[in-house]
């Protein structure tokens, strides 16, 4: 009986684990990629929900007080503004003022100032177009752009812009202004105006700009 032997060539097993690691850190980088990827694409998503969520809801929150108004006070009639300034009823939201200050979207009423928008949206190019007819016809055009800045490495933005046309309701018995103040004035793209107090007329402590 005859034995023969096979003697495996030194250096066949180090090929093929070579071989191994090199398909092994192909597929991974594959998988890796395809993750990264689809993560940035969530957050691209997420991004472009929350622009267009928000930049309606602020839409319809400036829809909601201009119609409520009974004067547009600035920008004057076939004008464009960065801010615009309303007449109230209601002395103590008179007047109402809309403007943008550092990326925010601000509104003032009467001698206050809040935020209505979010730190995670930046607002810009806010301009509102007086689209009146006449006294008794008054409208107005809202146009701003709104920024998302998406939390990548690569430091992505998503912009969308919102426009809307908004039609003020008819009044035939304003009441606001009882003072009789002087209309609003922008000043070295700074705007100010008066409140009615006690039945006198004194300038706001805050302003807002109007570039």
């Amino acid at each position: 009986m005859i034995f023969s032997f096979r003697t495996q060539r030194p250096g066949t097993s180090l090929v093929e684990l070579l071989m191994f690691l090199g398909f092994f850190a192909i597929c991974a980088s594959v998988v890796v990629s395809f993750l990264a990827f689809s993560s940035e694409q969530r957050v691209r998503q997420r991004a472009v929900l929350d622009t267009e969520q928000e930049g309606a809801q602020l839409l319809q929150m400036l829809t909601r007080r201009i119609r409520s108004a009974e004067a547009i006070l600035y920008p004057p009639q076939s004008s464009t503004g960065s801010a615009l300034v309303l007449q109230l009823s209601d002395e103590t939201m008179n007047p109402t003022v809309m403007a943008t200050e550092s990326g925010a979207l601000k509104v003032a009423e009467h001698n206050s100032v809040r935020t209505l928008s979010t730190q995670k949206l930046a607002i810009s190019h806010m301009e509102f177009y007086n689209t009146s007819s006449s006294a008794r016809r008054q409208s107005v055009t809202i146009t701003f752009d709104a920024e998302y800045a998406l939390p990548l490495p690569t430091q992505q933005t998503y912009k969308r812009t919102f426009q809307t046309l908004v039609t003020l309701f008819p009044d035939d018995n304003p009441q606001g202004d009882s003072c009789g103040c002087a209309s609003p004035t922008c000043t070295a793209d700074v705007l100010s105006w008066n409140v009615c107090d006690a039945e006198e007329c004194t300038q706001a402590s805050n302003t807002l700009p109007c570039p």
